[in-house]
């Protein structure tokens, strides 16, 4: 990593400095089989502040809150955090929507290791928590997965969504079209209701 990072997170300040090979930051990329070279902060695309400052990424996308665990060492915390950002900018791109949208308009939280729950990898709480939780020790590539349900959760809230507070109806382990709902549903549960008729 090229980039120096300086964090303020509980009144401390963290200097990451050049990250030599070998390392345990070297290692724990190199174990998932991911360039390095795309997160070592040498695209300019990635070396914004916001990347590395909670309280800057709070405000350029627009959360609510970031919550850091209390077993999170500074370290963990620099790379959750610079995870989390790059992947709401990359799904910013994907979806076609400015970064500042990604946040529901400071709705969404974002917790890094702090609400862990047995042995998920991740977790969404729904509003009016609207919390992404990913787990300090098996996290890795669930965000999108998580920011999906905030997505189908929040898409739920701003719509008007009465019978559910999910679209897509949430967890639900139904097998057979819901006709109420088909019927009743705002536009978007109409949308969902007709997709499951097809995959049931």
């Amino acid at each position: 990593m090229n980039a120096t990072i300086y964090i303020p997170i509980n009144g401390k300040l963290y200097d990451a400095g050049d990250v030599t090979e070998g390392g345990t930051i070297d290692r724990h990329w190199g174990k998932h089989d991911i360039d390095r070279e795309r997160y070592s902060g040498t695209d300019d695309k990635y070396t914004n502040p916001f990347f590395y400052d909670p309280q800057k990424a709070i405000n350029y996308f627009q959360l609510r809150s970031i919550e850091f665990g209390n077993w999170m060492n500074q370290e963990d915390r620099a790379n959750f955090l610079y995870g989390a950002t790059v992947a709401l900018y990359d799904l910013a791109y994907l979806l076609n929507i400015t970064p500042q949208q990604t946040g529901f308009y400071k709705k969404l939280s974002i917790s890094l290791g702090a609400r862990g729950q047995g042995r998920a990898a991740g977790h969404y709480e729904a509003l009016p928590t609207a919390v992404i939780n990913i787990t300090k020790t098996q996290g890795e590539g669930v965000f999108a997965h998580e920011y999906g349900h905030a997505f189908d959760n929040l898409l739920s809230f701003y719509t008007g969504g009465k019978k559910q507070s999910f679209v897509s109806g949430g967890r639900s382990i139904r097998k057979e079209l819901d006709t109420d709902i088909l019927n009743k549903g705002n536009w978007f549960e109409r949308q969902f209701e007709l997709l499951f008729n097809q995959l049931f």
